[in-house]
């Protein structure tokens, strides 16, 4: 054990930092243990890659590039604390004071839960987060606050209230975390439970509703269409249920399905271009959406949470962790795992191997193209690798263009968010 460490329970304030900065990520926490080891030495550029390669020995899950490890202390490690620069002919950097303290515990508790659950990880759950902002803000503690409001469900428009963000912040994490799995989205409305009360569209409710771009929707141009010839011109609206007006529009368009028609219907009047349609008690109800965790998270999840959560709570477990954080730094073949683990949930690694993932995507893509969440799902069910949401849409913007062409669509189904509708290349 290096130094002398009061066994007490971690402030919350002091570790939210490091869990945004370090704790998301099994490279960077590899890195602080590597220098964890030597508190003492100052690393450059090439002497933290070798040791950091030593720590795995002959049994490198990640020959991870050269500069990699020194940005890690430039940018996240900094932000966080844990490293301070040291004044030396060239840039190095030394594990500070709150890297051995506060650091080494945390590393010790989620690595020891990212070996514990070795198909998920706290990348994906917790988010990336380079630049930690002011205190409970950052991304991975944010999300962190957020699983503990979901329970068996609560809306967007709550969460953006318990939390005391803006909503667009909530919908950005939950499109993401919702492309994972890791929470589902499941709308408040039931069609059947639903009067509408349908009127003659004019031409400026078609300017309001049709989306501004040069295809539009089939959903949309249907329920537009249906609602068109529905009521006798200049006579009263017609009333029916929401499932009655699914089963109208599929007269129109048979290829659509129901939930996307009434999703569609949903998004627009949350957004008000559905003028020449009223759906009883809508305004009644603030929320569209209620959020949950997925039955295959909420386990995981749930752990990673508890033993954060523990590290503010129990000094005798602030002991354990630290120590189990020294564990795995000198055992080469678990340092090893979590350092395949960083390679596979990496933006940066796959963002290496993009001829690779070219073949994959354009593989997955059908000849009349798809959204991406739908294709990034595919792949991941068709168990082609493993990769993160995020590192996957930025996959596709570096061959829009080349291989595929991008375009956005507003009302994925799920919120009023905008898409990428993915499409061959063929020019």
């Amino acid at each position: 054990m290096v130094g002398i460490v009061t066994e007490m329970p971690l402030s919350p304030r002091e570790t939210q930092p490091v869990i945004d900065g370090v704790a998301n990520h099994p490279a960077k926490m590899m890195t602080l243990m590597t220098m964890a080891r030597t508190p003492s030495e100052a690393y450059g550029e090439r002497g933290l890659y070798r040791a950091l390669m030593d720590l795995q020995c002959g049994f490198p899950g990640w020959d991870i590039s050269k500069p990699t490890p020194h940005k890690y202390c430039g940018t996240s490690l900094s932000n966080a604390g844990v490293v301070e620069a040291k004044a030396t002919p060239h840039q190095a950097y030394s594990i500070s004071e709150t890297g051995l303290r506060i650091g080494v515990p945390i590393v010790g508790s989620v690595a020891n839960w990212d070996l514990e659950y070795p198909d998920f990880s706290a990348l994906v759950i917790l988010g990336a987060s380079n630049n930690p902002a002011e205190y409970d803000k950052g991304t991975p503690s944010f999300r962190l606050g957020m699983y503990a409001l979901l329970g068996s469900g609560i809306s967007v428009a709550r969460l953006a209230e318990r939390t005391d963000v803006t909503t667009g912040r909530v919908h950005v994490n939950l499109e993401a975390l919702e492309a994972e799995g890791v929470v589902e989205i499941g709308r408040k409305y039931n069609p059947a439970e639903r009067t509408l009360h349908i009127n003659q569209p004019s031409r400026s409710n078609l300017e309001a509703f049709l989306p501004q771009s040069e295809r539009a929707d089939p959903t949309t141009v249907a329920i537009y269409e249906t609602a068109k010839i529905l009521p006798a011109k200049g006579g009263p609206a017609v009333v029916m249920s929401g499932d009655e007006f699914i089963n109208e529009v599929l007269e129109v368009n048979p290829d659509l399905e129901r939930q996307a028609i009434w999703d569609a219907a949903v998004d627009a009047k949350a957004q008000d271009r559905l003028a020449f349609i009223e759906i009883e008690d809508f305004i009644l109800e603030k929320a569209l959406t209620q959020v949950q965790l997925s039955p295959e998270y909420e386990k995981p999840v749930r752990e990673l949470q508890e033993a954060i959560e523990q590290l503010h709570a129990d000094g005798a477990y602030v002991k354990w962790a630290r120590q189990r954080a020294y564990e795995i730094s000198e055992d080469p073949e678990t340092a090893a795992v979590l350092m395949k683990k960083a390679y596979e949930f990496s933006t940066a690694a796959h963002a290496k191997n993009l001829r690779r993932w070219a073949g994959i995507i354009a593989a997955h893509i059908p000849e009349e193209g798809v959204d991406s969440r739908n294709l990034y799902q595919s792949i991941r069910a068709n168990g082609s690798g493993r990769i993160t949401y995020k590192s996957f849409r930025n996959l596709l913007s570096k061959l829009d263009g080349r291989l595929v062409s991008l375009s956005d669509r507003k009302g994925g189904g799920r919120m009023n968010t905008t898409i990428s509708y993915v499409e061959l290349n063929l020019d």
